[in-house]
């Protein structure tokens, strides 16, 4: 087996494993989002969750969405283009924000709620 192909098998069995904890959007994440971002769609928080998996698991351990409050992810975002020169289009960035806020904001709810989450 060659060098580049085990570091290709490698690096795809890191970025599963690394998507397989990542909570997915679900309906009342795009809810929650529509009033906030009123573009949002399922669609487009599906894309954010795999943009941010894509881009940012290949430098570091991916951050829990709500390790971060939801307003706070607009900036990281901005903050790690600019410092650390991660290429995104304004649209990539703005889903990935729009992904991380909605499911940030459910999982702190959650958090701080224990028991609205089983109603």
């Amino acid at each position: 087996m060659n060098k580049r192909f085990f570091a290709f098998i490698v690096m795809a069995a890191a970025l599963a494993g690394c998507a397989a904890g990542l909570p997915a959007a679900n309906a009342s994440d795009v809810e929650r989002a529509r009033g906030q971002f009123p573009g949002a769609t399922g669609e487009r928080l599906a894309k954010g969750r795999s943009l941010y998996v894509q881009t940012c698991a290949g430098c570091h351990t991916l951050k829990s969405p709500d390790e971060v409050p939801p307003a706070q992810w607009a900036d990281e975002i901005a903050e790690m283009r600019q410092t650390q020169g991660v290429q995104l289009t304004d649209d990539d960035a703005s889903a990935m924000a729009e992904y991380l806020w909605a499911v940030s904001s459910r999982l702190r709810e959650e958090s701080a709620n224990p028991g609205a989450a089983a109603r």
